[in-house]
């Protein structure tokens, strides 16, 4: 099976708004830790991945479509403190 990358125009507009070079996308895109799977999402099973970038971490979605052999990436951004714990694969819970 041949494997074709895809970056979403959301994406791409993410990578150039938060400075993440396509270099980084594809790394992470293609080898990152998955650390959450959404596998009932109406698109296709989507994951969310982590990676590094000049040693600071990035998170992406992506989704791999299993007809076409395409590997999406849905967006891109860097995990806000706030919201993950230092590991940087655990979400803080939310307080009320």
């Amino acid at each position: 099976m041949n494997l074709n990358l895809r970056i979403t125009p959301h994406a791409h507009s993410r990578m150039m708004k938060r400075n993440i070079p396509k270099k980084a996308v594809v790394v992470i895109a293609l080898g990152g830790e998955v650390i959450e799977k959404y596998p009932d999402d109406w698109r296709g099973p989507r994951e969310l991945m982590l990676g590094w970038y000049q040693g600071n971490p990035i998170h992406l979605v992506r989704l791999f479509d299993f007809d076409s052999g395409i590997l999406e990436v849905i967006t891109v951004y860097r995990p806000d403190p706030r919201h993950w714990k230092k590991d940087w694969k655990t979400r803080k819970k939310r307080k009320r």
